[in-house]
């Protein structure tokens, strides 16, 4: 088992051992971390008769990475502040979000399947990991 899988292991355990004890888990709530050009810009998007939409995908992308950072996350962040793994982290969620419609198997040429995008979340946040918070 790799570190990072143990250490999200670890991770899972803990936020479960704390609510069950108890604990408030924390859970940090910011405005989304990247701007809707940028959102737009990711989804090949140059129109605006979509932007509601983006608009909450950016949303929902941002506090998905946020509760998966948990502890990890800084509440100064900003658009502007956000470290780039954590950017790009979101846009991956926000992709995957928008996408998932139609076609949701990578074989019928859709979206990729939940496991292989956070594969990737975690590959782009293991950048970040600190191995003597574990």
């Amino acid at each position: 088992m790799g570190v990072l899988r143990e250490w999200l292991l670890l991770s899972t355990v803990r936020r479960r051992y704390w609510k069950w004890h108890g604990v408030p888990v924390v859970r940090i709530t910011l405005p989304p971390l990247v701007t809707l050009e940028t959102a737009k810009l990711q989804l090949r998007i140059t129109g605006t008769d979509y932007d509601a939409d983006v608009e909450l995908r950016r949303i929902q992308a941002t506090n998905i990475i946020l509760d998966f950072l948990q502890d990890r996350a800084d509440e100064t962040w900003t658009e502007t502040t956000v470290p780039d793994p954590v950017q790009e982290a979101i846009l991956v969620m926000l992709t995957h979000l928008y996408e998932r419609g139609a076609n949701t198997t990578p074989a019928a040429g859709g979206t990729p399947t939940d496991a292989d995008v956070w594969q990737a979340i975690e590959r782009l946040l293991a950048r970040s990991y600190d191995p003597g918070l574990v």
